[in-house]
């Protein structure tokens, strides 16, 4: 998944969007797969759990201890997710661009208003106006 994303965005961005890709799509399949193991192992069926229980327990028990010990060698793989994310968040900054300048807020523009030209209240003949 992380090759297939490195070579997709690789065409369009460059190698630094590649990376980009590849990492997050790194950060997201390891903790998805973990927790996928995590959550067959809790409630999927006795079919899908192997044998890991020594032959001494009973057959409970050692259904119950292979659910347990099944989980043992996907750590390994939640460290790399983790590893994963700390290297894309060093190429996200990396890669990084920086930000445009803010525009300035803009008033709300009064009905017929034409932008770039103050608005100024209609006159009626024969009324004095006040003002600055």
């Amino acid at each position: 998944m992380t090759g297939a994303g490195y070579a997709n965005a690789g065409r369009r961005g460059g190698t630094g969007s590649g990376w980009l890709a590849a990492l997050c799509a790194a950060t997201v399949a390891a903790p998805l797969i973990v927790l996928l193991v995590w959550g067959l192992a809790r409630s999927g069926p006795a079919g899908l759990i192997p044998d890991l229980a020594p032959a001494a327990l009973a057959p409970a028990d050692a259904l119950d201890q292979s659910r347990i010990e099944i989980n043992d060698p996907y750590v390994g793989l939640l460290a790399l997710g983790c590893l994963a994310a700390a290297a894309l968040a060093a190429v996200s900054v990396a890669t990084g661009r920086r930000a445009a300048a803010r525009p300035r807020p803009v008033a709300a523009a009064a009905p017929g208003a034409v932008a770039g030209r103050p608005v100024t209240a209609p006159v009626t003949p024969g009324t004095a106006t006040s003002g600055p």
